[in-house]
C-alpha cells in the first residue's frame, strides 16, 4: 500500500486582529421601559410594524422616550412623523394668512377678485 503524501504546510503566519472588547452592558432605567438598547448603533430602539427605529442615544434615554412617545402613535398606525419643530413654520404662516383673507371675504370687507 502507498503511503499517502500529506499536503504540503504554508509556511506562513496568520496573525488576528485582536478582539475589540464588548461594550458595557447597558440596563434599562425601569423594568417596564418600553425601548431597547442597540449596542452597535447606541442608540434607542423600538421595532414597530416591522421595521427598527431609533429614538436618541443610549446616555440620553429620558429624551429617547419623549421622543418615542411623541411619535409613537404616528408609526403605529404607519404614518411618517412630522417633523419635531419649535415655533412656526411657512406653511402655519401662509395658512394663517389665507384664513384670515378668507373671513375677510366672507364679513363682505374684500371681494373675492381681490
Amino acid at each position: 500500500m502507498p503511503a499517502q503524501s500529506q499536503p504540503p504546510q504554508s509556511t506562513r503566519k496568520t496573525t488576528r486582529k485582536p478582539r475589540r472588547s464588548a461594550p458595557a452592558a447597558v440596563q434599562k432605567p425601569y423594568p417596564d421601559f418600553p425601548l431597547t438598547p442597540h449596542r452597535g448603533a447606541k442608540q434607542w430602539c423600538k421595532k414597530i410594524r416591522g421595521k427598527l427605529h431609533y429614538f436618541g442615544p443610549l446616555d440620553d434615554w429620558r429624551r429617547a422616550l419623549e421622543e418615542y412617545q411623541r411619535v409613537r402613535d404616528d408609526l403605529q398606525v404607519g404614518r411618517a412623523p412630522r417633523p419635531a419643530t419649535e415655533g412656526l413654520t411657512v406653511r402655519d404662516l401662509l395658512n394663517r394668512f389665507l384664513a384670515e383673507k378668507e373671513a375677510r371675504v366672507d364679513s363682505g370687507e374684500l371681494s373675492a377678485r381681490t
